[in-house]
Parts: structure tokens; sequence; C-alpha cells
């Protein structure tokens, strides 16, 4: 009934009935485990990482649990811990693939905000081996064996915030934009506000700093020149580690608006890291 009950989502009748069972008996590995799912779902991470290890008891939900435990370990910000449990869940396999291909994925991603880009490459590739066309793994392959090929543009897209953050300021001084304000907008994206001198007269300017794998479009531009006027700034930055739609580019032709593309942040990267 606790089994029914979770697939019902009937989450507090599917806990009770999984209690009672442990009650009668403590070693069910399956009452464990889903008791530890509903505990994950919860948030209750210590008490669902104990359930977690004692399914993992049962030998019945290995892949499941492991691959659990690295979700949980990385919610609490322990990489190590995460990394351990994912990679056992990798190593322990699946029978059913699509659990298997998303655990990858999910591992993968986690592992290029960690700043290991080659796990995640090779992982990426083992998922392309099996199908191709799952999910964005094709172009992650592309874009992020390119990025590879340079050790600036690397550093760059797997910083951490703090690493991101000091980048970003590196890379303001290069261009000679006196920071004034800054905001993280997303773990991916900064914003600085700042002066820069235009012969004898200084500008406001709004500069935008993405580390994105994906084509720029038009309403992050949008939002950039919406934000420009809102600080009553004269000029418009974006920078990215990818490129622009043609849309993008076509807003930089009609609007003080510069767009530096991950060539162009390459050449910029060069002078921040001095190499």
């Amino acid at each position: 009934l606790g089994k029914l009950n979770y697939f019902l989502n009937h989450n507090e009748k599917a806990k009770r009935y999984l209690l009672q069972a442990l009650r009668r008996d403590s070693s069910l590995a399956e009452a464990h485990f889903y008791y530890a799912l509903l505990l994950e779902k919860d948030r209750v991470y210590d008490r669902s990482i104990e359930e977690f290890m004692e399914a993992l008891k049962g030998d019945l939900y290995n892949f499941d649990c492991y691959y659990h435990l690295g979700n949980i370990y990385r919610d609490m910000g322990d990489v190590s811990k995460a990394v351990e449990h994912y990679e056992k869940a990798i190593e322990e396999g699946s029978d059913d693939v699509e659990k298997y291909l998303e655990a990858k994925y999910i591992y993968a991603d986690f592992l290029v905000h960690q700043g290991k880009l080659g796990r995640a490459l090779s992982l990426w590739r083992e998922i392309h081996s099996v199908r191709p066309s799952y999910k964005d793994v094709d172009h992650k392959l592309k874009v992020y064996e390119e990025i590879s090929k340079s050790d600036n543009l690397t550093k760059f897209v797997v910083s951490t915030k703090e690493e991101f953050l000091n980048i970003g300021k590196k890379i303001l001084d290069v261009l000679n934009i006196n920071v004034e304000k800054y905001t993280m907008l997303k773990d991916d994206l900064l914003e600085f506000v700042g002066k820069a001198r235009i012969g004898k007269e200084e500008i406001y300017v709004v500069t935008h700093i993405a580390k994105w794998t994906i084509l720029v479009g038009e309403l992050p531009i949008r939002e950039l020149l919406e934000k420009m006027t809102d600080e009553g700034a004269s000029r418009a930055i974006f920078i990215t580690s990818s490129d622009f739609t043609e849309k993008a580019y076509d807003l930089s032709r009609i609007r003080p608006l510069e767009l530096i593309p991950r060539n162009d942040l390459e050449k910029i990267l060069k002078r921040v890291f001095q190499n």
C-alpha cells in the first residue's frame, strides 16, 4: 500500500504505510527506498540519506539509490560526496535506458559547474553513442569540444560563482569600464553598470556577461536594452561564450549596442589571464 500510494502521489498515506511496514520488518529494502524518496521530496535530506543507505543493503535499487544520493549531496553542496555517488550510479548501471541516460546527463551538467569539463564530455559522448538525438547533447558536444580547445574559455565557462564574478570584473577592466555596481542575475549571467570614457566625456554602460552555450537571441538583448534605459546609460554590451542570432545582430546595428561573441571573448580573456 505504501508503494501504491507513492505512485498515486498520496505522499502522507504512503509514508504511514511504509513506516508501518518497516516497524514490522526493518529489513524491507523496498520500503526503505520509497520512504527515502518521499523524504527527499520533502528535503529532509539527512533522514533520506539514512533510508537510501538502508535500501542499499537489499541490493535491489543500487543504481537508483546512488543516483538519488548524488542529487541530495549536490543539493546539500557536498561536491565530493555527490561525485562519489554519481560515479557509483554510473558504474552500477541500469537496465532502464532512460534513467541511465538521464543520470549521465544530470551528472555531466553538474561536472561542468565543478570545472570538470573532461569528464562531462566523456559522459556526453557515451550518451551520444547510444542516442545521438538525446536532449541537447549533440549541441553540447559541439560547443564544449570547441571551448575545450581554449584553456581560457574553459576557465571562463567552468568558473565558480566567485571566479565568474572576478573574471567579469577583469573583463570590464580590459574594456576600460569603471564598475559602479554589479548583480549576478543568474549563476551564468552577470550584470555590470559602470562608466567608460569616450574622448573627454564619461558615459554609463550596462554590460551583461553570459556563460552560455546557446545562441543569444532577441529577448536577452531587449532585456539588456531595457536595463540600459532604466539606468540612463548611453551604451550596452553583451558578452557571451557562444554567439548571437541574426536578430540580435540586427538590433546591434540600430541601437548603441556592442555584441561580443566567443571568438572576441577569447581575445579579451587572453588579456584577463595574461597569456
